[in-house]
């Protein structure tokens, strides 16, 4: 069995304080919230994510990330290939105070 996008929602909903999750290399998890229901998550309490390897993870996430992580300090994006420059872009100019891999 592998980790599921589904599964780190689950995961964030019990753990409402996590500060830090690493799920690098999981190909089935796309991001941190539920795809079609991104709201159902809000300031959450995570400063660390890692993503890196995640082939699933995409532009849509990324943004998501922004908006439901206000503590963020860290997110790694390493060898997220579908991941475009542009959202990146409009995720640093959207979250000066966020270091960001890629």
């Amino acid at each position: 069995h592998s980790v599921t996008t589904a599964g780190v929602v689950r995961l964030i909903h019990s753990c409402k304080q996590l500060e830090h999750l690493n799920v690098s290399g999981c190909p089935e998890v796309s991001g941190i919230t539920h795809p079609e229901d991104p709201s159902s998550i809000k300031d959450l309490k995570l400063q660390i994510v890692n993503l890196s390897w995640c082939p699933a993870v995409n532009d849509v996430s990324v943004l998501h990330i922004a908006e439901c992580c206000p503590n963020l300090r860290h997110l790694n994006l390493v060898l997220c290939r579908r991941v475009s420059s542009h959202a990146a872009k409009r995720f640093r100019e959207s979250r000066k105070d966020v270091k960001v891999l890629l």
